[in-house]
This record gives structure tokens, C-alpha cells and sequence, in this order.
């Protein structure tokens, strides 16, 4: 995911971040920032001033880079409607599937493969949201992504329940 903002006192800010593998570049002005540490890059400008800069944070709960003097937000913290969805889904399924009055009216799995089942739907609700800008689809994002985690959840309790009764 790649994200450019501009930053008075440095320049375009360019942050590059794999989702899956973790690793991060950052450009300065789209030049290469050196990884120097973790979290240490150098910036060399094209008059040879180098500037070094510290990153903190990655794509899903927000990035900022520090020249040493001055914090930059170069991808704001996810608002508290994204933290809501995020916890919405996962407890949906730990806790209505170790209901039994729940489960007889739709029957979804619990517990740990329950709350499994939600937390990847509810990291994928998170990392498209963090794509948009609009609250409003934000929302509908969210709520798409609790009734596909649902579906999901209630596909994977029919085909539990079905080897249960081939077994039997």
C-alpha cells in the first residue's frame, strides 16, 4: 500500500508498505530513502544534505516520521468507527456461537475458530476502509463485511454439523 503526502519541511513523502510481508520503504521527493535501522532511514538530498528520519507505526494503525525535531502523520490512525467494526465482527462470532438460544436460530461456530473466522474478515472490513475517505462507505464496508463473515461462519457450521452426522 503506498501512501504520498506532502511535508513542508521535507518534501513529498512517498511510504510503501507490504501488507502481508511487513516491509516498508520510504522516499523522500521519490528517492530511495537508505534503511539504516528497524526504524532508521537516511534522506540525501541533491545538494548532498543528508537528513535522517525515524518511522513509527505501519498501515493499519497509522504511520508518522520524525526528523528529529518534528512528527509527521503520514497515515492518520484509524478512527473509532473502524475500531468498533473491527470488534463488532470478531465478538459477533466468539459470542453467538457459544450461545446455545443463539446457535438454534442460526447456527455459527464459536469460540476460537469462530473468532478466527472474524478477526480475518474483520482485518480485511479494516484494510479496505483505511482505503477510502467517505465515512458513510466506510460504514457500508464494515457492514458488508459482517454479513460476509456471517455467511462464511454459518458455511463452515453446516459442513461441521454435515461430518458430524456422516460420522454418526
Amino acid at each position: 500500500m503506498k501512501s504520498k503526502t506532502f511535508v513542508d519541511q521535507i518534501g513529498t513523502v512517498t511510504y510503501d508498505e507490504s501488507l502481508f510481508l511487513g516491509r516498508k520503504k520510504l522516499y523522500v521527493d521519490d528517492v530511495l530513502c537508505e534503511k539504516v535501522g528497524k526504524k532508521q532511514y537516511v534522506y540525501t538530498d541533491k545538494d548532498g544534505k543528508t537528513t535522517n528520519l525515524s518511522l513509527k507505526g505501519n498501515y493499519i494503525s497509522g504511520v508518522t516520521v520524525s526528523d528529529g525535531i518534528n512528527i509527521y502523520s503520514i497515515i492518520d490512525k484509524p478512527k473509532w468507527y473502524e475500531y468498533l467494526f473491527f470488534a463488532v465482527i470478531v465478538l459477533f462470532h466468539i459470542i453467538w456461537g457459544n450461545s446455545i438460544a443463539l446457535v438454534q436460530i442460526l447456527p455459527l461456530v464459536g469460540g476460537a475458530i469462530g473468532g478466527l473466522i472474524g478477526a480475518v474478515f474483520a482485518v480485511l472490513a479494516l484494510c479496505i476502509m483505511r482505503l477510502l475517505k467517505s465515512v458513510g462507505l466506510k460504514v457500508l464496508i464494515g457492514f458488508v463485511f459482517l454479513g460476509a463473515s456471517i455467511l462464511f461462519n454459518y458455511c463452515v457450521c453446516i459442513v461441521i454439523l454435515s461430518a458430524l452426522l456422516i460420522v454418526m
